[in-house]
């Protein structure tokens, strides 16, 4: 008997965590204020349990288990509660629609008057826009499209601008590279043929003054005599006095046989 007692007991335990782990609520997170709504509740009462939901510890509806079935307390149902549905372990609800705001809703199981499980969520109900707000919500949607549309135009027009600009940039770069070594290489040849020019130059006077050496053999003495004018002098005046002594002497001898 000691025996049965804990295989009871755990038979029991065991019981109670499915149930536990059977317990969910599905329902939409948001939903717009004044619309009928619905929520679902996965269970798995026994015969015995109650099944209580609440909207903000407002007793919405009520179920219990019963010779293996799952019945509703008609008397304990909310107005709120438009239409339900029972299925094998689970609970569908629709509900009318709600103020805006948020509000919890949470299931509940007991077993006499004893809670067993629970679990609980909450639905934010938003104000839903009208007609016109969403129609001019739409356009005003329209027309940043439009927009965002033609800046994309106007950015790809100005990223090719700005790639036929570097193209550009590159192109002249590269000119200009070119003609700076362009002119790096006419600069030596410049300085090359300078430097040829003047030694052709030198060659070429060299050989006009040979040439005219040779053509008047009297500019060899001008030159010199030019260079040289008191020695040139000296040697004129010793030709003259040798002259004039010359002269003399034959003067004399003339004047001797005359007598």
């Amino acid at each position: 008997m000691r025996a049965v007692k804990p295989l009871l007991c755990l038979l029991l335990l065991t019981s109670l965590c499915a149930s536990v782990s059977a317990l969910s609520i599905s329902v939409e997170p948001a939903i717009p204020a004044g619309t009928q709504w619905s929520i679902s509740i996965s269970h798995s009462i026994t015969d015995g349990q109650d099944l209580k939901v609440f909207l903000d510890n407002y007793l919405l509806f009520d179920a219990y288990g019963r010779s293996g079935k799952v019945l509703v307390d008609e008397t304990q149902k909310s107005s709120s509660v438009v239409a339900y549905s029972l299925l094998a372990n689970e609970l569908v609800l629709s509900v009318s629609g709600m103020n805006e705001g948020t509000e919890a809703i949470s299931a509940q199981v007991f077993n006499g008057t004893t809670q067993v499980d629970s679990t609980e969520t909450s639905v934010d109900f938003f104000r839903a826009i009208s007609y016109s707000e969403k129609n001019e919500l739409v356009n005003k949607i329209s027309s940043l499209e439009q927009t965002i549309s033609q800046l994309r135009q106007d950015l790809n027009s100005k990223q090719s601008e700005l790639d036929a600009l570097h193209k550009s940039e590159t192109e002249f770069t590269n000119s200009l590279k070119k003609v700076s070594s362009e002119l790096s290489s006419l600069q030596k040849d410049s300085n090359t043929k300078q430097e040829s020019i003047e030694k052709i130059t030198s060659d070429l006077n060299a050989l006009i003054t040979q040439q005219e050496k040779q053509q008047n053999p009297l500019s060899g003495l001008l030159s010199f005599g030019a260079s040289n004018s008191l020695a040139l002098g000296a040697v004129f005046l010793a030709v003259i006095v040798v002259v004039g002594a010359v002269l003399f002497v034959r003067k004399r001898k003339g004047s001797v046989y005359e007598e």
